[in-house]
């Protein structure tokens, strides 16, 4: 039978661990399995023990991160956690008898597994340049760029193939959009959507993106957008695919920002996806040594 263990983290991983299971799967005894964890040489000096399990700085480090805490408020949740342990281990005989005793034994298992095995190594610096090489190859354009121009624009699209009849008909609608949005004194992309979508029906639309020297728009639109400030507007433009009036509602500097100086933003917010994804990877290799199962934190215990 697998079990789901509760924990705080996104992912919660279950590990019915071979001392609970020795019994019924004919695997090494209890005893082959030390209560008290052999220490990682990365794991710094001893901060506190409770009984015979000490507490190392890098515990103390990685609950800190984990949970955004202090030093103080993780070493004493962590020695919460051991005293807990010791409670459990106190019992007689050992390991304790009934499913309580037992699903106990294997929350506090899993959680020093955890510890020892993933926290310690998926903290943000052990994000590596390539991996974050990739995120800022595939970010580019948000690190450098020319002058960008914030738009709002009325259109119609016409397409390449339109016949006079069509454009001037399309001219027509847009140019009484236009009229509207002057009379009314609207400024801003709301009005602009609100109004435009009074004339859905004659093929009128409203976008609001960036625009640059070299797009997402070329030709003439790009050249007479490009030239705005802030708050002023085009007259009608014309081009193949069709007709826009176009607002300046604000614009970006142009920036030029390497990778060195944005690495330790694109880690903060890499981090939590990237120790997503090693969780996963944890979770299977734990599947090779151990029962697993994973499910969504909050969901239910799900038994088989």
């Amino acid at each position: 039978m697998r079990s789901a263990i509760p924990a705080r983290a996104l992912w919660v991983l279950a590990v019915v661990l071979p001392t609970v299971a020795a019994s019924a799967c004919g695997r090494r005894p209890a005893s082959a399995l030390p209560w008290t964890p052999t220490p990682a040489p990365d794991l710094g000096d001893v901060v506190a023990r409770v009984a015979d399990v000490p507490i190392f700085a890098g515990d103390v480090a990685a609950q800190a991160a984990r949970a955004h805490q202090t030093a103080r408020a993780a070493l004493e949740e962590l020695v919460a956690l051991h005293l807990l342990a010791e409670r459990a281990r106190s019992s007689e005989p050992w390991p304790p008898a009934g499913p309580e005793a037992a699903e106990l034994r294997k929350q506090v298992m899993v959680q020093r597994l955890l510890e020892r095995e993933f926290e310690l190594a998926t903290r943000p610096e052990d994000i590596t340049d390539p991996e974050l090489r990739v995120l800022y190859d595939r970010a580019k354009v948000s690190f450098v760029h020319p002058r960008l121009v914030e738009v709002v624009t009325i259109e119609v699209a016409t397409g390449v193939r339109a016949t006079a009849a069509a454009r001037a008909e399309a001219r027509q609608s847009l140019q009484a959009v236009k009229a509207l949005i002057d009379k009314e004194g609207a400024r801003t992309v709301d009005d602009w959507k609100h109004l435009a979508t009074q004339w859905a029906g004659k093929g009128v639309k409203s976008l609001h993106f960036l625009q640059g020297p070299d797009g997402p728009r070329l030709g003439k639109f790009a050249a007479t957008v490009c030239s705005l400030a802030p708050g002023q507007e085009t007259g009608l433009i014309e081009d193949q695919h069709g007709l826009y009036y176009v607002r300046s509602v604000g614009e970006r500097a142009a920036k030029d920002e390497s990778f060195e100086h944005v690495r330790a933003e694109l880690r903060a917010g890499y981090h939590s996806r990237w120790r997503q994804r090693k969780f996963l990877d944890f979770a299977a290799r734990a599947a090779d040594r151990h029962d697993v199962s994973i499910r969504s934190a909050g969901s239910a215990p799900a038994g088989s």
